[in-house]
């Protein structure tokens, strides 16, 4: 694969970006309110 410097580092810090919002995704997830009028399963 021939990618300048640059473009390599714009495509780590986008893989990075990426993970964090994944991340807090899973976060978010967790820590959601259930709604106590339906089951849990």
């Amino acid at each position: 694969m021939n990618i300048s410097p640059e473009k390599a580092e714009m495509i780590l810090e986008a893989m990075r970006n990426g993970e964090i919002q994944y991340i807090q995704q899973q976060k978010r997830k967790a820590t959601e309110k259930k709604d106590k009028g339906k089951p849990d399963w």
